[in-house]
């Protein structure tokens, strides 16, 4: 889980085209919504638990909830 403030021109390959393309908006001064992506990596292991019918596992849960109450944002 990186915050797009956070996100540097080396990781693009690690957060996706779009997370990469957001973030450096928000790096040049355009506005962005505060916002943070889930690496590839955390996608992988959401896709490796689809068959357990569960939404998400619970340590990719856990680090989504601890990054969105870091940056503050509403839990709509």
């Amino acid at each position: 889980m990186i915050p797009l403030t956070e996100v540097r021109p080396q990781a693009r390959f690690w957060v996706g085209e779009k997370a990469y393309r957001l973030a450096r908006l928000a790096q040049a001064g355009f506005q962005v919504p505060h916002g943070y992506c889930i690496t590839v990596s955390g996608y992988q292991q959401y896709l490796a638990h689809q068959d357990d019918n569960a939404a998400l596992p619970s340590a990719l849960s856990e680090e989504i909830l601890r990054v969105h109450r870091k940056l503050n944002l509403s839990m709509v």
